[in-house]
């Protein structure tokens, strides 16, 4: 996709996208004012600003932080060709939680490093970073959705980047199992909470 391509998208997105003022669900409502808009400084975010190695937007890095610790989130995947996450929550950060990475090659999840030994039935967060294969994108969530929960929130990066992943996005929010889906441009975020009405979000970020 051209710069100007998506320059234009993303113009787009800004005209369209919602504050929280047009948010009507209160669980979206707390996501957006005490998570995806928290501006208050963390110590942990010069860490994060650290270990950084700008394949992921540092603003979106900062909000997996927020989420996972927001929502308590334990059990951690990370799919994708490097093991972004595994740095950034692991050095000197003390947050307790069991990183998991799905290797691509191998097609199969490992222990990065675990609080304790645990048998690994679901994930509370998981994190696609697949760079330049949309369509493995689609299949890999497919096979992960076994491993979600009522309360599993997943983080998928760079959904305006291409086309072809825009149309994965858009499949994935069509999903029956997905009930909130979060499009804020650079990253989007989908949940399975049950008790919620199925709706799709645009929301400034």
């Amino acid at each position: 996709m051209s710069k100007l391509l998506f320059l234009i998208k993303y113009l787009k997105y800004l005209f369209v996208s919602k504050t929280e003022h047009g948010v009507h669900s209160p669980f979206v409502y707390d996501l957006v004012t005490n998570v995806i808009n928290d501006k208050s400084y963390k110590q942990e975010y010069a860490k994060i600003r650290n270990l950084n190695d700008n394949t992921i937007n540092l603003k979106c890095l900062t909000l997996i932080y927020r989420l996972i610790t927001h929502y308590k989130s334990e059990n951690i995947l990370e799919i994708g060709g490097i093991e972004t996450l595994n740095g950034i929550f692991l050095s000197n950060i003390q947050l307790k939680t069991n990183l998991f990475f799905y290797n691509l090659k191998t097609n199969e999840i490992s222990e990065v490093k675990t609080q304790k030994k645990i048998q690994m039935e679901s994930f509370d967060f998981a994190f696609y970073n697949i760079k330049n294969n949309q369509s493995l994108t689609l299949s890999e969530l497919m096979n992960h959705l076994k491993y979600f929960h009522n309360n599993s929130i997943v983080a998928i990066n760079n959904i305006h980047q291409r086309k072809e992943m825009e149309e994965v996005w858009r499949k994935i929010i069509t999903q029956k199992e997905v009930t909130i889906s979060i499009d804020l441009f650079f990253i989007g975020l989908v949940f399975f909470r049950k008790e919620q009405v199925k709706e799709n979000f645009i929301i400034r970020f």
